[in-house]
C-alpha cells in the first residue's frame, strides 16, 4: 500500500512539473507575440531551456526512472 501512495505522488508531482514547465513556455512566448524585441533574446533562450528540461523528464518517465 505504501508503494502505491509513493507512486501516486510521483504522478502528481511529474503533473505539476508539466503545468509549470507549460505556464513558463507561454510566458516566454508573450513578449514575442508582442513583439517587444529588447526581451525576444532573453524569451527565446529561456524558452528553449525549460523545452530541453522538459524532454529530459518526458525520456525519465518513459525510462521509468523516478
Amino acid at each position: 500500500m505504501g508503494l502505491k501512495v509513493i507512486n501516486e505522488n510521483v504522478k502528481n508531482q511529474i503533473l505539476m512539473h508539466r503545468i509549470i514547465y507549460l505556464v513558463f513556455i507561454i510566458e516566454g512566448f508573450i513578449p514575442l507575440i508582442i513583439g517587444r524585441n529588447s526581451e525576444s533574446t532573453y524569451s527565446v533562450a529561456i524558452t528553449s531551456v525549460l523545452f530541453i528540461c522538459m524532454v529530459l523528464e518526458e525520456l525519465m518517465v518513459y525510462n521509468k526512472f523516478f
